[in-house]
């Protein structure tokens, strides 16, 4: 099973069916030089197993809506069906020869606290970012606690938030979807990889734009939180923003606390010129 854990500074890695959106896109970037902490991914084929288990027999192939009287609530999948498959993950005992690989992945990384991180196919696209809507585990430190961490991001695949953001990203009211994606996804066409990557102690952290998410302008806008940024994905808290404007200039600083703004504006044009060269790397914001 050697083949299913890969680097994330390998070939392999950049292809999003094998380690999801995240773990391809991080992969481009360490590729092109961009500074992306050292890590691996558990890839999509060795969570093909118990994804399949975890859910009901004989339901894999049908969509959402048609899993059949007990299990659909207005349009959504009945909460029971959701919560069995979470304990089942959560439960999984991962193969001896998967978890030597994951294991010895693990220790070559080096001694220190990783992030574990959920990598869906389909997320980080030009459709839906998913940002927020599968558990990330920080601060993971031991090899006991990566496994169980591991089980947490997979037995997210199966959590309320995920669903309930598919739901409304095909309805129009959350992330844009293509017209012709249905409105729930067969449960077997669930993909996931898991990303495991060195932690960076982070006094500042937050999201970059290189073009503002919400009016599409050509403005790169920063959102930034004291700590980690679990919080601000997750919309916990209100984060200190800053906007340029396509000349660079500094347009806007709101601070969220009276102190004023985490980060000096050396460091908001540092991130500024470092999202705008992957945007030009992807090209596309």
């Amino acid at each position: 099973m050697a083949g299913f854990v890969v680097s994330l500074s390998s070939r392999r890695a950049r292809d999003a069916s094998v380690t999801g959106g995240k773990g391809a896109g991080l992969a481009r970037l360490l590729k092109a030089a961009f500074p992306v902490p050292a890590g691996f991914v558990i890839t999509t084929a060795a969570f093909r197993e118990p994804m399949r288990e975890a859910l009901p027999a004989g339901r894999l192939d049908a969509p959402v809506q048609s899993l059949g009287e007990g299990h659909v609530q207005d349009g959504s999948v009945d909460a029971r069906v959701l919560e069995a498959a979470r304990r089942a993950c959560l439960s999984w005992t991962m193969p001896d020869r998967l978890r030597r690989s994951v294991l010895g992945a693990y220790r070559r990384l080096g001694a220190g606290p990783v992030a574990v991180r959920s990598s869906l196919v389909g997320e980080d696209s030009g459709a839906a970012s998913f940002a927020g809507q599968l558990d990330t585990v920080l601060g993971v430190d031991g090899e006991s606690a990566l496994l169980d961490a591991v089980r947490r991001v997979l037995a997210s695949a199966f959590g309320d938030r995920l669903w309930a953001y598919m739901r409304q990203s095909r309805a129009g009211t959350g992330a844009p979807m293509p017209a012709s994606t249905p409105a729930f996804p067969p449960l077997s066409a669930l993909s996931l990889a898991v990303v495991v990557q060195r932690l960076v102690p982070a006094v500042v952290s937050g999201v970059a734009f290189s073009a503002d998410p919400i009016t599409g302008q050509n403005d790169v806008v920063v959102e930034a939180v004291a700590g980690l940024g679990e919080d601000l994905v997750r919309g916990r808290v209100r984060p200190d923003r800053f906007r340029l404007d396509p000349r660079g200039d500094l347009a806007e600083v709101d601070p969220a606390l009276p102190s004023g703004p985490l980060l000096a504006e050396a460091d908001v044009r540092a991130l500024a010129k470092l999202v705008r060269a992957i945007a030009a790397m992807s090209g596309c914001p």
